[in-house]
């Protein structure tokens, strides 16, 4: 597995003849991942690092209890926009866990891991063929809805009360800040 700095999760992508694999594992400010934003992936099927009308997974989809039951598609060929069970008849398949370390105290960065996979039929990718290369954006929000504008801080940095911790403080400005990294994925 490769190591993502920016969203702080390892990540491996792979690919065979009918479907593309992409499995997460976080330990670092794992909750992250089911937070409101959870994580979205973004597939350019010209190589290019931009996301506009390119097709969108997000999963796991934010809903309580978080169950992991369920995934969104937006712009794949042939598959209606929206909500899908992670048992759908489109053969996408999602699936993923959260555990506890129940050694560590609440606040602590490393307290849960997170590992997910999402399989997507290569057929589903319009205009995808074997000699394109796939740019790759893994997009995580965490609990903010709206992104921080360039040049401020977050909040959470403004508002510290005076019975946190440095530990606590990390994991709230994590989990309030917008995150992403593109890939150059090589359709082997």
């Amino acid at each position: 597995m490769i190591y993502d700095k920016e969203n702080k999760l390892y990540y491996q992508i792979t690919n065979d003849t009918e479907y593309l694999d992409v499995k997460i594992y976080k330990d670092e400010y794992a909750m992250k991942a089911r937070m409101l934003g959870g994580l979205r992936y973004f597939f350019n099927v010209e190589g290019i690092k931009d996301t506009v009308g390119v097709p969108i997974v997000q999963f796991p989809v934010y809903k309580r209890p978080v169950n992991f039951e369920s995934l969104e598609l937006f712009n794949l060929s042939g598959i209606p926009n929206g909500e899908l069970s992670v048992y759908n008849e489109y053969g996408i398949f999602a699936e993923a866990k959260i555990e506890g370390r129940d050694s560590l105290g609440n606040y602590h960065k490393n307290k849960y891991v997170y590992q997910s996979s999402i399989k997507i039929p290569l057929r589903y990718f319009k205009g995808l063929n074997s000699k394109n290369n796939l740019a790759i954006m893994i997009f995580m929000r965490g609990s903010r809805a709206i992104r921080i504008p360039d040049g401020r801080v977050s909040p959470i940095i403004n508002s510290r009360g005076t019975n946190t911790s440095s530990e606590i403080d990390a994991l709230s400005l994590d989990l309030d800040t917008w995150t992403h990294t593109w890939i150059d994925y090589e359709l082997k």
